[in-house]
């Protein structure tokens, strides 16, 4: 071993001392050569070997998720954004989120037993072949090629134990843009909260968008869309709404309040018209 070689040499690299490197396969054949050096060493079990227990926890026999993309830069989120729609709607996977960590964002799907779930393998297949939209940045490439089956890890972190497990949760989307279309407060029935998710539902169901809902801490809001800041376009000194937002704001006029339609009115009551639907920013 090189430490040996360099013993040998009476600890000083002398002209004429040639130092070797001996790579060991194993804890044994390194045991044997140190043992021959004199050095004593002590061999245990095999760590993965050790019980069922801790066999039972390797990566291969715990939960398992698909881990469809990874994105990094500055449009991380939007390029993130546009493959979790993908996944969702062309790919028809469940459990879709966009996480976004240290400066990279993944994108996660599905929920399998372990990775040696038929679904979970059948999952990644075609993950894996699916052609990216025409009419989108994926188009004539296949954006999951690189997909993989990635444990869950235990307790939750940061980022993760944050990440809404409903993608209808506008949470799971942050850093973009959607169109607000309505809000419920504790007047709603049956509660703020069951009637937002409920109509986001409906929206998806009935209207085929891509509704949201978020819960603040006296309202929930729900909305539509969702749109990256290099959508916006430029009007003059201001940016205008992307184009595809003004399409959903024909569809969505309004800013609804508990289902009615409200009158905005200035300080001495006149009325100025109804409320409008209007861009927010994602939490």
């Amino acid at each position: 071993m090189a430490w040996l070689a360099w013993l040998a040499c009476g600890g000083f690299p002398l002209a004429g001392c040639v130092q070797s490197r001996v790579v060991h396969d194993g804890w044994a054949e390194f045991a044997r050569g140190a043992a021959a050096g004199g050095a004593d060493v002590r061999l245990g079990r095999d760590p993965d070997a050790v019980s069922d227990r801790l066999a039972a926890r390797r990566a291969g026999q715990r939960a398992h998720r698909l881990r469809l993309a990874v994105f990094e830069g500055p449009d991380r989120m939007a390029d993130g954004h546009e493959a979790a729609l993908f996944a969702r709607s062309a790919g028809g996977f469940g459990g879709v989120s966009l996480l976004d960590a240290d400066g990279v964002a993944v994108v996660y799907a599905g929920r399998y037993a372990d990775s040696a779930d038929p679904a979970a393998r059948r999952a990644l297949k075609r993950a894996r072949r699916l052609q990216g939209p025409a009419n989108s940045g994926m188009a004539g490439r296949k954006p999951f090629a690189g997909a993989r089956l990635v444990p869950l890890a235990g307790p939750l972190r940061g980022a993760a134990a944050a990440a809404p497990a409903d993608p209808l949760d506008l949470r799971g989307h942050p850093g973009l843009f959607t169109l607000q279309v309505g809000f419920f407060d504790d007047a709603a029935e049956p509660d703020r909260r069951t009637a937002a998710e409920r109509w986001a539902n409906r929206l998806r169901r009935d209207e085929k968008v891509e509704a949201f809902y978020y819960h603040g801490p006296n309202r929930s809001l729900v909305t539509v869309g969702l749109f990256a800041r290099s959508e916006f376009v430029q009007e003059g000194q201001q940016e205008g709404y992307p184009l595809a937002a003004r399409e959903l704001q024909k569809r969505f006029p309004h800013n609804l309040g508990n289902g009615h339609t409200l009158v905005e009115r200035s300080a001495s009551g006149e009325a100025l018209g109804e409320q409008t639907s209007k861009l927010v920013k994602t939490p």
